[in-house]
This record gives C-alpha cells, structure tokens and sequence, in this order.
C-alpha cells in the first residue's frame, strides 16, 4: 500500500470520527430542557460540569437528583436557570457498553500476554476480558464519556 492511499485512509478515517462525536443539535431554546423525561441522565454545565438525572423545570430552574444510586435522603439539586450555561443529555448506556467492549479488549490483551502459571493462555484471556470488561462497563456507566446532544446552550 502506497503512502498517498493510506493518507487517503486516514483522512477519511478522521472525518468520521469528527462527525460521529460532533452533536448534532444545539439549541438555546430551554422549552427542550423542560420537555425531557425524568429520569433522563443529563449533564449541566454552570461553573463546571455536574452529571445528574433530570426530575423537572421551570422558567427559572432546574432540579436533578444526583446519579450515584444507593444515596437514601439526598435531597435533589435544584439550580437556577440564570446560572446554568450548558444542559446535555448523556448516552450513560452506550457509555456503559462501550467502556465494557474497551474494559474486554484490553483485558484479553493483559491476560493473553501474562505469564500466569495456573490458567492456561486461553483461560487467561477468558478470565482478563470478564473483569475488564466489568471494571470498563461499571466505569462507562458511572462517567459517561459518549455525550448526546445539547439541548440548551445559554445564549
């Protein structure tokens, strides 16, 4: 393969990529935020980011409960519209799926290439890709790191 096609590959490689993560619809209209499920994981972005579960909005503010399940009495999150520069919506779930693919992959790799003198080289493999692919599929879902859409932008 010649160098001016695997140029050509890599360009178009690269501008996928750039589409695939550029979000689609921004919007500055907070008729969208007041619209969304509950439930819906979401990320505001005031001062800096805060990953939560959207409950509800007003024309003057936002309330969210915060994501970390297992948090009994924690009251909600309220905050006010003035402040809140950025909401987002997070794909938690597709984050989840692909942090447990990555988690996988790069477990099989360790386990395939480590000198464990118990497990064979495939029991290895096995073995490294189930705990990555937990460790990568609780850690996609705890941070998010494949965003959805805006749906507000501040103006």
């Amino acid at each position: 393969m010649n160098c001016r096609c695997m140029c050509q590959i890599v360009s178009v490689m690269f501008l996928l990529l750039v589409l695939i993560v550029q979000p689609w619809a921004q919007t500055s209209n907070w008729s969208t935020v007041q619209q969304l499920r509950p439930g819906t994981p979401i990320s505001v972005k005031v001062r800096f980011r805060l990953q939560c579960n959207f409950r509800h909005a007003d024309d003057q503010q936002l309330v969210c409960d915060e994501r970390t399940q297992g948090r009994f009495l924690r009251p909600p999150i309220v905050l006010a519209r003035a402040h809140i520069h950025e909401v987002r919506i997070e794909r938690a779930d597709a984050s989840a799926v692909a942090g447990a693919a990555i988690g996988a992959g790069t477990g099989a790799a360790v386990g395939a290439t480590s000198g464990n003198g118990t497990l064979t080289r495939g029991g290895s493999t096995l073995l490294g890709a189930g705990i990555g692919g937990l460790i990568g599929g609780v850690f996609g879902k705890q941070f998010p790191f494949l965003h959805g859409e805006v749906v507000y932008q501040k103006p």
